[in-house]
């Protein structure tokens, strides 16, 4: 093969790897925020459900949903849901799991009902607001934040709020830079990667009590993400791996409520 053969097929593979690695990062916010996704919901709300309202500083507006709890004392769960899981499903999913306990999901921005546009700076804020908010409402109950997946990203990022009693972080990961490493190796990643999702840093600067729920054959974050993400937590209260389950079937086990129940009585001080 003469040199300008080569320099032709050398150049195609160039290009072809520029486009596939352009690709990615035009395409990143649709990966991680996948929103055309999200189905809208499959339950409906009970007459006791409230409907919940936040504007924020940059002009979205944020919608989600309150269920009571018939215990006034019981813990107030938040519920940050994974990337096409519908707010409002997560939420009643949750009551489900934890019939004392009262639940408060929101729709992500971007996700409708909620305007504005998904990122990690975003929903950081927009989490930060709505626990404000919620321990404005009810200063009285521990406010639990309870984050599956990418939501487990959003919900290390309030863990600094002082209204925060605890955390239960569900198929966690160490950091989406890691995650993504994994997943492709030929691209370079951290400079390419706007959400990080840097949870170990945000774990590794609090104290609070911090509850882990895995699945031992989780194919989308590895148990390696997750075991590294564990092995940085200062005040691990709780760990459970459910053997056999992957990143989505763990929902579908049935001791799951059980243990996310005991999660949340960790994490929380109270019985749900």
């Amino acid at each position: 093969m003469d040199r300008r053969r080569v320099l032709e097929i050398g150049l195609l593979l160039a290009g072809g790897y520029a486009a596939a690695v352009g690709g990615l990062y035009v395409l990143q916010d649709r990966l991680i925020f996948p929103r055309g996704r999200t189905s809208p919901p499959y339950r409906e709300l009970p007459s006791a459900a409230e409907s919940l309202v936040l504007e924020t500083a940059d002009g979205a507006r944020l919608e989600g949903v309150y269920l009571p709890s018939p215990d006034a004392s019981a813990p107030l769960v938040l519920g940050f849901p994974g990337n096409a899981w519908n707010a409002q499903d997560f939420a009643l999913f949750l009551a489900d799991c934890l019939p004392e306990a009262a639940i408060v999901a929101f729709h992500y921005r971007g996700y409708p009902p909620s305007t504005g546009h998904p990122g990690e700076r975003a929903l950081a804020r927009d989490a930060h607001a709505i626990v404000r908010c919620l321990g404005e409402r009810w200063p009285e109950r521990p406010l639990v934040v309870v984050g599956v997946s990418i939501g487990s990203g959003v919900a290390a990022h309030v863990l600094d709020a002082s209204e925060v009693a605890g955390a239960v972080l569900i198929v966690p990961f160490d950091s989406v830079l890691a995650v993504a490493r994994e997943q492709y190796p030929w691209v370079p990643v951290g400079a390419l990667l706007r959400h990080p999702f840097d949870t170990v840093a945000m774990v590794e600067r609090t104290d609070l009590p911090i509850a882990v729920l895995s699945a031992a054959e989780d194919k989308l974050i590895r148990p390696a993400r997750t075991a590294a993400l564990v092995d940085r937590i200062p005040n691990l209260a709780f760990e459970h791996t459910f053997e056999g389950a992957s990143h989505h079937s763990i929902f579908d086990e049935p001791s799951f409520p059980a243990v996310l129940d005991a999660a949340v009585i960790k994490v929380s001080g109270a019985n749900v």
